[in-house]
């Protein structure tokens, strides 16, 4: 899945739900900047079922990519290589850079042994914020449970 032109780049849902990714449809791929809002992280939960990564962050012909979510859990995300929950690429300047405010990032497992933490792995520039967030039950065995 790809937020292309033309697509808002704010998504906001504003009713509990819990959205389960569909390993079939691969990895959510962002590469503008976009706000994914939820009405609170107990309320809206994305989840990759322990199945997949859940988002790849990239951006493209030297445009910059914010990203932010607010009031969502993300959780659930496993993959054999690099991170579960984020893979966060910058090809070149200007850094791609995400934020999470009021967020729940959950029960990331990545079973890669050497070079990524369970929720990010950076490649290139990259800016992580996190801001009145909960980070638990994330595993790796390679680097930090984080990133």
């Amino acid at each position: 899945m790809r937020l292309l032109p033309g697509v808002p780049s704010q998504i906001t849902l504003g009713f509990p739900a819990t959205i389960r990714l569909d390993p079939t449809l691969n990895t959510i791929f962002i590469s503008k900047s976009t706000v994914i809002e939820g009405p609170g992280a107990d309320q809206l939960e994305i989840s990759g079922q322990d199945q997949m990564r859940l988002f790849r962050i990239q951006n493209s012909q030297g445009v910059a990519c914010d990203v932010a979510f607010r009031g969502v859990a993300v959780t659930h995300g496993y993959s054999q290589s690099q991170a579960a929950g984020f893979l966060i690429a910058s090809s070149s300047s200007p850094a791609v850079n995400v934020t999470f405010e009021r967020s729940l990032l959950a029960d990331h497992r990545s079973d890669d042994g050497g070079n990524a933490g369970a929720v990010f792995f950076c490649v290139g520039p990259a800016g992580i914020t996190a801001r009145n967030c909960t980070f638990t039950r994330n595993v790796s065995a390679g680097y930090g449970a984080i990133l």
